[in-house]
C-alpha cells in the first residue's frame, strides 16, 4: 500500500486541482414550454454526471419564484418578474465533483450562451510541501500578491504568533464582493484528518462584475486560472499550459472594444452599408474591399496583442 507521500507524488498538479462551485444563468429560447423546461435542464445535468433526485421546494429563491433543488448538490432556479426571464443553476462543491467531464460541461454552457455568476477553483497541497499559513502571511507582507499598484486587501483568521494543532489557520486576501477572492487555509486541521495533517488548500474565487466575467475555459484550466490570479505567489504551480491566463479582466476589454466598434459602425454607417448590398447589389464582401482602410488603430492593435499574450492562441 503507498504511503500519502507516495500517492500524492503520482498525480500531477492539474489531478489536485478542481471546480468546487459553479453557478451561471442564461436565457431560454424563444417559445420554449416554461411547464417542462426545466426537465430539460435536469436531463443534461443526469448526463454530466450529477443525481436525478431533483424536488421542487415549493418556495422561491432570491427574486426566482420557483425552485428545484437536488439537495446539497445542485439547485436550478426560474420564474419571477424581476429576473429577466433568466435560468440561474447552481452546483455544490458536492455537484462539482460528480461532474464526469468538465469539457462537457464547457460545451453545454456555450450552447446555453449562459454567463457563469461564479466559479470556485480549488488547489489541494496535501502533504503541505509546497505551502504553510506562515509562508502565506510573509508573502503578503512582502506584497507578493500585488497584482497591480497596491497590495490587496489581506486578512488572517487565528492565532498566527502562536500556532495551535488544533485549530485552522485561514488567510484571505481581497474583498469577498469583488470579482476576485482568495482563500488559504489548513483544511487537515478543519477536517481533523489525522492522516493528512499538513493538508492546505487554495480556493480561488472568481465571479462576473460589471465589466469583468469569467470566461467558460476556467472550467478546464483550473489551475491556469488560479497561477495566473497571484503569478509571484504560485510560481511553483507548474501547469502543462504554453499560455498562463494572468487575468480574466482582459477578456471583458477585448469584448467591450469589439461590441464598441460594431456599435459605432452600425449608428454612423449601417444604413449606407444596407443600401449598397440592397439597392446598389454589392456583395458584403465587395463592400469591404471598397471601404477597408489596410490601418489598424494603435489601440486595436494593443488591444490584440495584450489578448493573445494573456489568452494565448490555444483558449477560445
Amino acid at each position: 500500500m503507498l504511503s500519502n507521500k507516495e500517492y500524492f507524488s503520482n498525480h500531477t498538479q492539474e489531478d489536485l486541482t478542481k471546480i468546487d462551485w459553479l453557478s451561471f444563468t442564461f436565457l431560454p429560447p424563444k417559445n420554449y414550454d416554461k411547464a417542462t423546461y426545466h426537465n430539460k435542464i435536469i436531463d443534461d445535468l443526469v448526463w454530466l454526471g450529477l443525481s436525478s433526485d431533483f424536488k421542487d421546494q415549493g418556495r422561491g429563491w432570491n427574486s426566482y419564484k420557483n425552485c428545484i433543488e437536488a439537495k446539497g448538490v445542485c439547485k436550478i432556479c426560474f420564474g419571477g418578474n424581476a429576473v429577466g426571464g433568466t435560468y440561474y443553476v447552481s452546483l455544490t462543491g458536492q455537484g462539482c465533483s460528480l461532474v464526469n467531464d468538465w469539457s462537457n460541461v464547457q460545451i453545454w454552457l456555450r450552447s446555453l450562451k449562459a454567463k457563469i455568476k461564479r466559479v470556485d477553483c480549488a488547489y489541494d497541497d496535501f502533504l503541505g510541501e509546497n505551502i504553510t499559513l506562515l509562508n502565506v502571511r510573509d508573502w503578503y507582507r512582502n506584497g507578493l500578491f500585488k497584482t497591480g499598484g497596491r497590495n490587496p486587501v489581506g486578512y488572517p483568521i487565528g492565532d498566527f504568533d502562536i500556532p495551535n494543532p488544533d485549530n485552522s489557520l485561514t488567510f484571505y486576501v481581497g474583498r469577498r464582493e469583488n470579482s476576485k477572492f482568495l482563500r488559504i487555509y489548513e483544511k487537515g486541521k478543519k477536517e481533523k484528518a489525522t492522516d493528512l495533517p499538513n493538508w492546505v488548500r487554495i480556493e480561488l474565487e472568481l465571479k462576473s462584475k460589471k465589466n469583468d466575467y469569467v470566461p467558460y475555459n476556467v472550467l478546464s484550466h483550473p489551475l491556469a486560472y488560479i497561477k495566473g490570479a497571484y503569478p509571484k505567489v504560485f510560481s511553483f504551480l507548474p501547469t502543462t499550459e504554453k499560455k498562463i491566463i494572468k487575468g480574466f479582466r482582459n477578456n471583458a476589454i477585448v469584448e467591450a472594444s469589439k461590441n464598441r466598434h460594431i456599435y459605432n459602425i452600425k449608428k454612423q454607417y449601417g444604413s449606407h452599408i444596407n443600401q449598397l448590398h440592397n439597392s446598389y447589389g454589392m456583395s458584403i464582401a465587395s463592400i469591404y474591399n471598397a471601404i477597408n482602410i489596410p490601418k489598424v488603430s494603435p489601440s486595436i492593435v494593443n488591444t490584440y496583442k495584450l489578448a493573445k499574450k494573456v489568452i494565448g492562441e490555444k483558449y477560445e
